[in-house]
């Protein structure tokens, strides 16, 4: 009786780390597929998307510090814009930030009858909306910049207009 209670309990330890390890591995599968589908989607290296949206506009581009603790980043460039994403998958629920740049001195991104006129800490003017996304758009340099991230993160709204004023 006593074999079967030690065989029994180091079946269900097994299972159980067995389970352990799938959990604990399927993040960082999720990660690695999430990498490859955006690969496919023609996203790279931030650093390279950069680089190659500033060579092909002949500009600077301002990047902020990251806005979230992110373990993924990347970044996918046309001849008007600049994708970038964070995605932090190891928070939970799992957080992202997306900035996109364009070429341009209007604001293109938000109608501003719908949002919010916020001032920036360089004294530039925002408009920050929240609807499906916590949004905050601003015009820098010749350059439209902006910031969404989910409205169901836990990022409040000064949160969102902070990122804006986080440009190096």
């Amino acid at each position: 009786m006593k074999k079967l209670i030690v065989t029994i309990l180091s079946v269900i330890m097994l299972i159980f780390c067995r389970v352990q390890l799938k959990v604990s591995a399927s993040p960082n599968a999720q990660d690695q597929e999430l990498v490859k589908e955006m690969r496919q989607e023609g996203y790279k290296a931030v650093n390279e998307a950069v680089a190659t949206f500033e060579k092909e506009n002949n500009l600077n581009v301002k990047l902020p510090k990251e806005p979230i603790k992110a373990n993924i980043n990347l970044g996918k460039t046309s001849l008007k814009d600049i994708t970038i994403k964070w995605f932090d998958t190891e928070s939970s629920p799992p957080i992202s930030a997306t900035l996109t740049i364009r070429k341009g001195t209007q604001n293109q991104f938000l109608n501003k009858n719908n949002a919010e006129v916020v001032r920036l800490n360089n004294g530039d003017v925002g408009f920050y909306k929240k609807d499906k996304y916590h949004t905050i758009t601003f015009t820098s340099a010749g350059l439209n910049y902006q910031y969404s991230t989910k409205a169901t993160s836990s990022m409040s709204k000064e949160e969102v207009i902070n990122l804006a004023n986080h440009f190096k």
